[in-house]
């Protein structure tokens, strides 16, 4: 229905294609494009599925670390807030200069842009255990590794989920403005290539090409979850 009204607003107003292109025009962009876009895509898809794993991975480990340790959480957790407030095209032209235009330096920026969502909700998800359990784990004799393994981590892992589909659909933009900054290959990339020739229709495939892709993340991680929390009301 949208892609109708779409159509028929732009064929009936005469705006012209390089202003607003017609759904028509950009599926045979897409069409037209497909091979340069599988190449880009690629690029694209390593990136982010690279970067989201690191993330995930980095921000349990220290999110686990702050819920061990208050002195360290007071210390630590004030700084990424301030760190998360800092835009991420502020930061890539950095990590270029620091680590050159390989897969590295953009890898990084998608890791960084994962990690902070995973760490608040999981250190969130951390702290949701209920006294009431505790206090059997305590009286059973449970040692603090019986009690995260069988309580603490259990609990938390709805939280954690949540993070993880808040960090796959940033993962996808980061890894969109860190190919900005300097990449051979990537959907960004391409975005930079299609700007410069005006060519809106492109730019709206690319477009299209983000929203699916985070949408298909978003959808694996919750197919995930469904299976690992099915204790979980």
């Amino acid at each position: 229905m949208i892609l109708l009204v779409w159509q028929c607003a732009v064929l009936w107003s005469g705006i012209p294609h390089y202003v607003l292109p017609a759904p028509i025009d950009v599926w045979q962009t897409a069409l037209a494009d497909a091979p340069l876009l599988l190449h880009h895509g690629i690029a694209t898809a390593l990136l982010v599925v690279g970067g989201l794993i690191c993330g995930i991975v980095c921000g349990i480990v220290v999110a686990g670390a702050l819920h061990a340790s208050a002195r360290m959480r007071a210390l630590v957790l004030p700084l990424l807030i301030g760190a998360q407030n800092v835009p991420l095209i502020v930061i890539a032209p950095f990590f270029v200069i620091w680590f050159g235009f390989g897969v590295w330096p953009k890898m990084l920026l998608v890791t960084g842009v994962c990690f902070f969502p995973i760490v608040i909700n999981t250190l969130d998800g951390l702290h949701r255990v209920d006294a009431m359990r505790a206090r059997y784990f305590a009286m059973s004799g449970a040692s603090a590794w019986q009690k995260f393994v069988h309580l603490t981590w259990p609990t938390a892992l709805p939280m954690v989920f949540s993070g993880c589909k808040l960090a796959a659909t940033y993962s996808v933009l980061g890894a969109t403005i860190a190919e900005w900054v300097g990449a051979q290959a990537g959907l960004g990339v391409y975005m930079m290539l299609k700007k410069a020739s005006f060519d809106v229709a492109a730019l709206f495939v690319v477009v299209l090409m983000i929203v699916t892709a985070s949408i298909g993340l978003v959808q694996c991680i919750s197919v995930i979850e469904r299976r690992c929390t099915r204790w979980h009301a």
